[in-house]
């Protein structure tokens, strides 16, 4: 049967789109014979006559394209929005990054800005301004220029040279802004089994899977006491390294089996936690190549920074219970958020008055599940019973596997104390704006002493050696680590 349907005037290509299909055509092949010139002279500072050639071509093709889009009325923009400074090539780069954006781009408007941006980009070209200046900006990078520096790493025998490596090229590339999938797309079949065989290196291995577990136990890559605060920017950076390890190899795998390649077995731990009973041996060859590569690496610390870190200690709340109570987790988790939260000192009722208030806030940014099931951690015999043994030692009571403590001693146990009982009767109130009514936590804490255990008498000891300010050993190599990594926010 025929479906007798009359044909529209949309289904015709007018005069209109023929003009568009052929300048887009002209754009692609003048654009890839820039990007041809790019990737064999990387190098050049001084802007060549072929560039300049191209590009004023490319900036007239684009005027042209804006004209049929937008009716002859080619949109403005804010120049200062275009960064003169740079030399010819990072210009290329910041107009592939445009031209990346367009598109995700919906808004028509924004669309025609953009092309005239990228218009404005291309007739730079001719100008003073394309010649090298020690002032020019990082921008994205296309995957042209890295896809050989990324084959050259996966050829280094050197662990300790790889890693430097590794760590250099993301702070070069700024790879979290760059679409790793593109990176091994034109690998040779060959380059990408050498990389898929560096993946299952045990000498590899065993280095990703230290930095594995350095991310989970930050602080023990350190032999002498760390207070918990430094050691957010430790974590945050082994967090940075390991993930991006991560998506190499995922990325990778990924294009090895579109390709018909074996990805062989992963042998990398993943995620954020370890099952109970799970321990990585704790490679000692590798902790100062490790601990280079923290203090190399550059994270750019922003207003959402510093709000994941909060997040991420709210989450470490809740997994302080998992698997098993980790009380020295629970207690660094609250301490780093009372230290973040609490900005401006002031009395002791204070400060606990401003965190309480601050925890509610935090506390609205979970889902009401995670917020029942945070609070049925705080309810149970773990807390509970770490709680009774902090206020047994505050009450001065005889205990006879600790001896007699000094004044901030005291203090530090009670400030522990004081942060964990607002963050928990903070959960309560959270909750209860959400009309969900919570029984109160069974803190019996006038009754008989209950003898603790192994982890919380660990815990006690750790809160002296680390809340009490005077007590921390220096070391002076790990002082110099912290000092450089602080200055490089």
């Amino acid at each position: 049967m025929t479906q007798n349907t009359p044909v529209g005037p949309h289904w015709f290509v007018t005069d209109e789109n023929r003009a568009k299909a052929q300048i887009k055509y002209e754009l692609n092949h003048l654009e890839s014979r820039l990007t041809k010139y790019l990737v064999a002279h990387p190098d050049q500072e001084q802007c060549p006559d072929e560039v300049i050639s191209l590009s004023e071509r490319l900036a007239s093709l684009y005027l042209d394209y804006l004209k049929l889009l937008s009716g002859n009325k080619i949109p403005g923009f804010d120049p200062a929005t275009v960064d003169c400074s740079l030399i010819w090539s990072e210009r290329i780069y910041k107009i592939e990054a445009l031209k990346l954006h367009l598109t995700k781009i919906t808004d028509e408007q924004e669309k025609l800005v953009t092309l005239s941006k990228i218009a404005s980009l291309y007739q730079q070209f001719n100008s003073h301004n394309t010649q090298f200046t020690e002032t020019s900006s990082k921008v994205v990078i296309p995957p042209q220029r890295p896809v050989c520096e990324l084959q050259v790493l996966f050829q280094k025998d050197n662990l300790k040279l790889w890693l430097n490596s590794l760590v250099n090229f993301w702070n070069h590339y700024e790879i979290h802004r760059l679409d790793l999938s593109i990176l091994f797309r034109e690998w040779e079949l060959k380059q990408q089994q050498v990389a898929l065989n560096f993946f299952s290196n045990p000498d590899l291995v065993n280095l990703v899977n230290t930095i594995f577990f350095y991310k989970l136990y930050p602080d023990k890559l350190f032999n002498v006491l760390i207070h918990p605060e430094k050691l957010v920017s430790v974590r945050m950076r082994l967090g940075v390294i390991h993930h991006f390890i991560e998506k190499l190899q995922q990325q990778l795998y990924s294009s090895a089996k579109q390709h018909g390649l074996k990805t062989g077995v992963d042998y990398l731990f993943h995620g954020d936690e370890l099952p109970q009973g799970i321990m990585i041996e704790d490679y000692g060859d590798f902790r100062q190549t490790i601990q280079a590569a923290v203090k190399q690496v550059k994270i750019h610390f922003t207003p959402e920074n510093e709000q994941q870190i909060m997040l991420d200690r709210l989450h470490d709340l809740g997994l302080a219970y998992k698997f098993w109570f980790n009380p020295n987790r629970l207690i660094d988790a609250v301490m780093v958020l009372q230290q973040r939260l609490v900005k401006v000192k002031s009395t002791e009722a204070s400060n606990l008055l401003v965190f309480h208030e601050a925890m509610v806030v935090l506390y609205s940014q979970l889902t009401t599940t995670e917020c029942l099931n945070l609070y049925g951690y705080f309810a149970n015999n773990d807390s509970r019973y770490l709680l009774y043994t902090l206020f047994t030692i505050l009450q001065g009571n005889s205990i006879d596997w600790l001896g007699d403590l000094r004044t901030e001693e005291l203090g530090a146990i009670k400030a522990v104390f004081n942060a964990l009982q607002t963050v928990m009767e903070a959960l309560r109130i959270a909750l209860k704006s959400r009309h969900v009514s919570t029984e109160p936590y069974i803190y019996d804490l006038a009754k008989e002493y209950i003898k603790a255990g192994r982890r919380n008498r660990e815990a006690v000891f750790r809160i002296i050696a680390i809340y009490s300010r005077d007590s921390l050993a220096t070391n002076e190599r790990v002082e110099q680590l912290f000092s450089f990594v602080e200055e490089s926010n």
